[in-house]
């Protein structure tokens, strides 16, 4: 087998193809092979010097020579398919993988650092070699013949513009004057100047860059030689050095500043916007998520009312004033918690268990009530005594007749 010495593995210099190959017209890169006429076996790792027997059915292809060789320029393999053994890259390509010795010696002789096409990932690791799939870490040539686009995708449409910007429109670089990448430029009076060439003998100025007129000379746009800068202005020069906005110091402006900002001594300040969405308001949010409103309030006539309190009987109770009555009041329990968990219940009583307001047959705000004896919607008959009395101490007695109990007077022989 024959040692192959240039390849590059793990270089860093991309070419087209490998040195010794040969690259088609749909971007493959071909390498020369050894040929049996007979078998049909194909070995990569045989030299030109070596591709012979005494049978004289081995022949030496050289694939962009060979008439009969049958992978240059076959569409076959133009469009993302590849023989047998080979790999496609991104690009449709088709690559070889390779077993590399790395430091060890090669096969029949070959020293380290050999590269063999014909054995297989199993043969190649047999040795101890390792086999390398072509896109493996290190390999120069994958995705090499792929035509990038500037956002790196592979036959993307993207392209730089004139301004070295992928998929720009020219604007970061385009003057005052519309020119890509001219020196025009915008004085302190807002006027777009531009570059021109001066003849100092005859006073004339063009644009026919470059000034090489022999009494020719370039002015740039704001070269203290150029009259024209700041001439709009008058005797007055605009300073906004410094400052986002405001007036320049010539009734011009140095910048408007955006919605819900003021300029603040020349920079733009944001402004605050309450949660009526009115910019420097005094709404605030309460402890339930709701706005709520400062107000005017007649402790007279008890009426409510918004903007200025300068009735003689008004008072500004602001949003988050203990006064406020709202505040916070859509979220506070019967206990006066915010965002507690207490409620009345159906007797109208705090955290109760509607047990106050149940009558005797367990019904909320029910009518049913007790008697006298203790019974459930009774008449007061099951405790009455034998004179009617409810609760009465009256009985009868062993006759049937019905006996009171009584006072005895001992001393008087009274009865009452």
């Amino acid at each position: 087998m024959k040692k192959i010495i240039n390849f590059l593995i793990f270089g860093y210099i991309f070419a087209i193809c490998p040195d010794g190959t040969n690259i088609d017209d749909c971007g493959n890169c071909w390498m020369p092979y050894c040929y049996n006429v007979v078998t049909h076996d194909v070995s990569y790792d045989l030299g030109e010097t070596e591709c012979s027997n005494d049978n004289n059915t081995l022949i030496w292809v050289i694939p962009s020579e060979s008439p009969n060789d049958p992978f240059f320029n076959n569409n076959a393999y133009c469009s993302g398919s590849c023989p047998d053994g080979y790999y496609v890259d991104d690009c449709g390509n088709c690559w070889m993988g390779y077993c590399y010795t790395l430091f060890s010696p090669g096969l029949n002789g070959d020293g380290p650092h050999s590269v063999y096409y014909d054995l297989t990932p199993e043969e190649c690791e047999s040795y101890g070699y390792g086999f390398y799939p072509p896109g493996s870490a290190g390999d120069p040539y994958w995705n090499s013949n792929c035509t990038f686009d500037c956002n790196g995708v592979i036959d993307g449409t993207s392209t730089l513009d004139d301004c070295g910007i992928c998929d720009g429109d020219n604007s970061t670089c385009t003057d005052c004057a519309g020119v890509i990448n001219g020196d025009a430029m915008i004085d302190d009076c807002g006027i777009c100047q531009s570059s021109y060439c001066y003849d100092f003998v005859t006073h004339q100025t063009n644009t026919d860059f470059p000034c090489d007129g022999a009494m020719e000379m370039l002015v740039e746009a704001n070269s203290p030689s150029n009259p024209n800068w700041n001439s709009s202005c008058g005797n007055c020069v605009p300073d906004c050095s410094g400052s986002d906005c405001g007036d320049d110091g010539c009734g011009g402006s140095c910048g408007t500043c955006g919605d819900n900002q003021s300029c603040e001594n020349g920079t733009c300040t944001d402004m605050n916007t309450d949660c009526n969405g009115i910019i420097n308001g005094s709404a605030m949010v309460d402890d339930c998520g709701d706005c709520q409103s400062s107000y005017c309030y007649d402790y007279v006539s008890h009426q409510v009312s918004f903007g200025a309190c300068d009735g003689p009987t008004q008072m500004f109770v602001e949003a988050n004033s203990p006064s406020n009555p709202y505040w916070n009041q859509s979220c506070t329990d019967c206990a006066g918690v915010v965002n507690g968990s207490s409620m009345v219940d159906e007797c109208g009583v705090c955290d109760g268990d509607n047990s106050s307001c149940t009558d005797c047959n367990g019904i909320i705000n029910g009518t049913s009530m007790e008697d006298a004896c203790g019974v459930c919607d009774g008449d007061g008959s099951t405790c009455a005594d034998c004179n009617g009395v409810v609760n009465g101490g009256a009985m009868v007695d062993d006759c049937g007749d019905c006996q009171s109990s009584y006072c005895y007077d001992y001393v008087s022989h009274q009865v009452s």
